[in-house]
This record gives C-alpha cells, structure tokens and sequence, in this order.
C-alpha cells in the first residue's frame, strides 16, 4: 500500500517529528511511503525523511495557497501513484480537501488534525465545518480535540477517531554502558538509586 504524505512543514515541531517517527516506524512489507510534500519551504526534518529512504518534495508555497499552488500539490500527489493520502496540520488537510472536492484526488484522505481547532479564527474554523466531510478519517492527537471537533464542529463520530500523542518506547532505551556513564558524569554512586 502506498502512502502519500503531506504536511505544512518541515521545520522543528510536534506534528513534523510525529510524521518522521511514523515514517521511520513503517512496516516496509506492508506500508511504502511514496513521499512526503511539504507546502512551505523546507526545514531540518526533510533531511531526516531522506536518511530513511523517503523523497521529500517542497512546494515553497506562500501562506494562503493560490490555485498554480493546488496545481502543483495535485500533480505531485499524481506522480506518487497514492493509494492513500495522509494530510497533516490545518493547511495541508484544507488543500487535500479542496483538491478531493475538485475530483483531483481520488485516494482515500486521512487527516491528522495536530492542531488545537478551538484557536483556529472563526473564518477558518467555518473553511473547516465546509471542507471536513472529504475526509475518510480525521485523526485528532487528544481525546480533547476528538470531543472539540466532535460537539462543536459537526464531524461524524463514524469517521472521526483519537489516537493519543505517544513516546517512542526506544528512544527509552537505555545500555548498561549508557548508565554508567551516565552515573558518572552526574557523580551518582553505583549503589545509590
């Protein structure tokens, strides 16, 4: 199965290290992300997606899309063949619905919100209440933003879910010569804790 990836940004925050880690996470034998488009200018995390393999595709887009920038996003979504769309972060999800409405997406779209909508302005919170039912699935990161979208912004409890923020499990892991280390550099004793 063949994922594309869009998301606003590349830079260094909570939903862009999210993507690279579910990247990174992947199941190759079952999952092949195709690639990963960013609307705005490329950031540190691009390079992290290409270590593992990933094309990444910038669209240098400035902050309101124009329609050559739908243009562009929709023929490089054609080039990566998807048979799924992952859209990440508000402006990214508004530009894959859009394009969905326009009939040039024809891959399911999954949206991960990574967004708390109750700051959203009201303008773009109604972009929002219009655009939502192109979605397949809308992901929300807390159970709080599952039941914001769900009681105040009309999304269909069949096609909305939570999957809670996580810790990388290996990240935690840590080597007995790590630990020593460790312990000396913060002059803990071995038989202290």
């Amino acid at each position: 199965m063949r994922i594309l990836y869009v998301i606003t940004s590349t830079t260094i925050g909570g939903a862009e290290l999210k993507l690279r880690d579910i990247i990174a996470g992947l199941d190759k034998t079952r999952y092949l992300p195709a690639a990963v488009i960013c609307l705005k200018p490329e950031g540190p995390i691009a390079d992290d997606m290409r270590k593992l393999g990933i094309p990444v595709v910038s669209l240098n887009m400035g902050y309101i899309p124009v329609p050559r920038d739908l243009i562009k996003l929709a023929r490089e979504i054609e080039k990566g063949k998807p048979d799924i769309i992952n859209a990440f972060l508000y402006r990214s999800i508004q530009a894959c619905r859009i394009l969905k409405a326009l009939g040039r997406i024809k891959a399911p779209l999954l949206s991960s919100t990574e967004v708390n909508y109750r700051t959203r302005s009201l303008p773009l919170r109604l972009l929002d209440r219009c655009l939502k039912r192109y979605d397949s699935m809308t992901i929300c990161e807390s159970d709080t933003s599952y039941r914001y979208m769900l009681n105040h912004m009309g999304y269909n409890k069949s096609t909305l879910t939570s999957i809670r923020n996580g810790i990388n499990p290996f990240k935690l892991l840590f080597s007995a010569e790590l630990r020593e280390k460790a312990r000396t550099e913060l002059g803990i004793a071995k038989h202290e804790c």
